[in-house]
């Protein structure tokens, strides 16, 4: 079963028909849950009650973190690689000072650029409407942006943000790489860098999520990663469809109470992610159970925390 964030998501029509599962309507349900059903859901920050019964895939909980940019960062904040942000104007305004190219939100669940504002200067900062501003983040230059998805820990599809060869490169804004401002995912021609891979897992890992689509950027100057935002309802097309639906099935196959057992999240096996700062890279201390890689849940170093009468057979 899946259960969309709104109904007529184009996503969840094809992914819940290459499952072969139905979909719960946001209205008028008459589904009743208890918790050997297995629910995916796709981008609701809040679930009904009966869905709730089960075992979900991307609880609420972590959805809402994941929808909120501000929770987000500071739920990753010395975890993951993330921008520099805040939300006081006096300590952005100091960035400006310093000549630093600032981003404005005044929605912190906006989608596909929503609300999102470029300062490139001082003066366009002191000219800006800032009581409606809600977060300040430094911008970061980029070579690249990519779309990782990871799922149970792995990354089973990677696309970078590319401009599309129909739209005018002269009228390209590279800083903000939306659809709107003519980028798309291509999936073919590029090389995605460890260092992004590992930063997106780490992302969807410590907020709790069991899968999502995270967009990260590479910094060539200083060969490295920094996290943006995690997507928990993407757009899906074509190959991107099946490698969803190859992942999803294995958690299907294992069954509700198994991994219920294993999974990340609220109320579940903590993770407690051991590291250190080394040269601007996270270098990991522990390495996986291997009780745990066998099931092919993990896919970065961590350390697990389980209760004492915690059962691994």
């Amino acid at each position: 079963m899946i259960y969309p964030y709104k109904a007529g998501s184009a996503s969840v029509k094809v992914l819940s028909a290459a499952l072969g599962v139905k979909q719960i309507k946001t209205q008028g349900s008459k589904f009743k849950g208890n918790e050997d059903k297995i629910v995916i859901n796709w981008g609701a920050s809040k679930l009904p009650e009966e869905v709730n019964k089960c075992t979900v895939i991307n609880t609420e909980e972590a959805v809402s973190v994941a929808a909120d940019k501000l929770k987000f960062f500071n739920a990753t904040q010395g975890k993951v690689n993330i921008p520099e942000f805040t939300t006081d104007v006096k300590e952005a305004r100091g960035w400006a000072e310093d000549g630093k190219v600032i981003v404005a939100r005044t929605k912190l669940n906006g989608h596909s650029g929503e609300g999102l504002y470029i300062i490139e200067d001082y003066a366009q900062f002191e000219g800006f409407n800032h009581p409606s501003v809600k977060l300040y983040v430094k911008y970061i230059p980029k070579k690249e942006e990519y779309r990782i998805h990871v799922v149970n820990g792995e990354v089973i599809d990677s696309r970078r943000k590319a401009l599309s060869e129909d739209f005018d490169k002269g009228q390209a804004n590279w800083k903000v790489r939306s659809h709107q401002n003519g980028f798309i995912f291509a999936k073919d021609g590029f090389e995605v860098p460890e260092q992004v891979s590992e930063q997106a897992i780490l992302a969807v890992n410590v907020i709790g999520l069991d899968f999502g689509a995270v967009d990260v950027i590479w910094n060539n100057f200083y060969k490295k990663a920094y996290v943006l935002e995690v997507n928990t309802a993407p757009g899906l097309e074509g190959s991107s469809v099946d490698n969803y639906k190859e992942a999803l099935e294995k958690i299907y196959e294992m069954g509700a109470p198994e991994f219920k057992k294993y999974k990340l999240g609220k109320n579940k096996i903590v993770l407690d992610y051991l590291y250190k700062q080394e040269d601007n890279e996270v270098v990991y201390k522990v390495p996986n159970p291997v009780k745990f890689m066998d099931m092919g849940i993990f896919g970065t170093p961590i350390k697990i925390n389980l209760p004492d009468d915690f059962d691994l057979d």
